[in-house]
């Protein structure tokens, strides 16, 4: 599309070729981003890795594909869904919008929707700064309020203490089923 003398590209398209040529952690930031935003989905990862067979940042679409394949946006959240599945723990679902009756929460990184328990990955980056500090706890008080119990875990909770975090997970989710086997 043109724009007088400018040439001017579809979000989409614009977020692709950002994913593409961007450092690698600055891609899997943007991800992160446009993929919350519903920009661009996971199906049109793979659609812009195809069409852009053999052409410069393939490679790294390719790579980035691979490693969010599963709902992940966020090494972080990737090291979380590793270790899930490694301690044998089911029933989770990556990357769920979750809505209360004022709409969008947000996305939230994992959840295991029976339970209701939530489970955010905390980086520095992405959720130190000020306005997404404020944002995060709006955010997780309406998660309690819609009754979702929500566990916090960072980057060095996820590498220097899985053992902890799987067991903290696992703790919860035995509280939450028995209560649900009780009310049933």
């Amino acid at each position: 599309m043109a724009l007088g003398l400018l040439r001017v590209t579809r979000p989409r398209r614009t977020a692709a070729d950002c994913l593409a040529t961007l450092r690698f952690e600055d891609a899997l930031d943007l991800w992160a981003w446009v993929s919350t935003r519903q920009v661009l989905g996971w199906s049109d990862l793979e659609h812009e890795v195809t069409h852009r067979a053999g052409m410069p940042g393939n490679p790294q679409l390719r790579r980035l594909a691979a490693m969010v394949r599963h709902g992940a946006v966020s090494g972080g959240e990737m090291r979380l869904h590793d270790l899930l599945r490694a301690a044998g723990i089911t029933g989770w679902i990556a990357g769920v919008r979750l809505h209360d009756v004022h709409g969008l929460i947000g996305v939230v990184d994992v959840v295991f929707q029976r339970e209701r328990i939530v489970i955010e990955v905390d980086g520095r980056r992405g959720h130190s700064a000020g306005e997404r500090f404020v944002t995060d706890r709006r955010r997780q008080n309406r998660l309690l309020l819609a009754g979702y119990l929500v566990l916090r875990f960072t980057w060095d909770d996820l590498c220097y203490r899985p053992e902890d975090v799987i067991g903290e997970i696992r703790n919860l989710l035995s509280s939450r089923r028995a209560g649900l086997m009780l009310s049933n």
